[in-house]
């Protein structure tokens, strides 16, 4: 599935779209 980058925030170190689904953990490498 392709992301709308430009819809992601980051929040408490992990990224997530604007559904609020957990997307990506922030793991210093991302």
């Amino acid at each position: 599935k392709e992301i709308d980058y430009t819809a992601i925030k980051k929040s408490n170190g992990v990224l997530f779209d604007v559904k609020g689904i957990l997307t990506e953990t922030i793991d210093g490498r991302l």
